[in-house]
């Protein structure tokens, strides 16, 4: 079997999505896979008469691309990869019937599975491909004196909560800490725009990078001298950088949404505040700030769960297996 697997246009930016993509096509090897970013106009090479098509999700979100797959595929089978879907995002609206024509499904996380299940998928045409998280070198602890390092791993999306995390933590700024905010700012430039006016207004000024796209080695080592990662975002279906995180020893302050608990463990790895509630957010970065020893022991905590989650070779493995099924 080869899996002919069709890219978003975008698939170059460094979002999560587009390195689950790229980690699973690196080990599936060009004996395996044969990847294509589709665009208006495709114009594919011929596809094996067996080959099963595998598209990201981010090309069902539109019903034409979508249309002109299946006519494409013929009767070729067709799994999407879905990263992300709206249908499963309760913070989403508008979205109606899934998209049709889908054999299987590989999602990130028990969350979007039980998502699609909910809008009317079989569950035996689900498989669950958790992201790879690769082991990290322990990082020496920091002085207790210096100042606190916060990270954040989003792109400048207005379901990333950003800007509204901004605004909570000017709260705290009475304490010494400093926020590196780590992402692509190219997807939605106007809110990046205004995260950039709300990130240098005082009381802010110098103390908040944004710090755009950065290659994954990079944000690896800013992993290693964290003090602790914020994930603000209203929804995310599992989320890598938080796994990343906790195999670098970091504790993780997030909302409890989509597949966040799947990876943190409230009050052991980390801490977990209602959907959309910033100001539960601010005090869970608070607490934390105010107590070195439980940040320490939710990073040793966070670290020794993170040994127990996959490997790219399981991910690879699951998907492979789901989609040579037979139906």
């Amino acid at each position: 079997m080869i899996i002919i697997f069709l890219l978003p246009p975008i698939q170059d930016l460094p979002t999560g999505g587009n390195r689950y993509n790229a980690e699973v096509i690196r080990r599936l090897t060009p004996a395996r896979c044969q990847p294509e970013v589709w665009t208006d106009g495709n114009a594919p090479a011929p596809w094996p008469a067996e080959a099963v098509v595998l598209v990201d999700s981010l090309l069902a979100l539109n019903p034409t691309p979508l249309a002109a797959i299946r006519a494409r595929a013929g009767a070729r089978r067709i799994a999407l990869l879905a990263h992300y879907l709206p249908h499963c995002d309760p913070s989403a609206t508008g979205y109606n019937a899934l998209p049709s024509g889908i054999d299987r499904y590989v999602v990130p996380s028990r969350f979007m599975r039980e998502g699609l299940i909910r809008n009317g998928v079989d569950p035996g045409c689900i498989a669950v491909a958790y992201p790879g998280t690769d082991p990290a070198p322990p990082a020496p602890r920091r002085p207790a004196d210096s100042s606190l390092r916060l990270l954040t791993v989003a792109s400048h999306l207005p379901v990333k909560g950003l800007i509204e995390a901004v605004e909570a933590l000017a709260m705290l700024s009475n304490r010494d800490w400093q926020w590196d905010i780590v992402g692509d700012n190219s997807l939605d430039a106007a809110y990046s725009r205004r995260l950039a006016v709300a990130a240098s207004a005082p009381p802010f000024a110098g103390r908040v990078r944004l710090l755009g796209s950065r290659p994954h080695t990079e944000v690896r080592q800013r992993l290693a001298v964290a003090d602790l990662l914020v994930v603000p975002s209203r929804f995310e279906s599992l989320g890598m950088a938080i796994r990343e995180a906790m195999a670098a020893g970091l504790p993780v302050v997030a909302f409890d949404v989509g597949g966040v608990s799947e990876s943190v463990a409230h009050e052991r790895t980390g801490l977990l505040a209602s959907a959309g509630d910033f100001g539960g957010l601010r005090g869970a970065v608070e607490r934390l700030m105010d107590d070195p020893a439980l940040r320490h022991r939710f990073g040793a905590a966070a670290r020794e769960a993170s040994r127990s989650f996959p490997r790219w070779e399981d991910a690879v493995s699951v998907i492979t297996r789901h989609l040579t099924d037979a139906p």
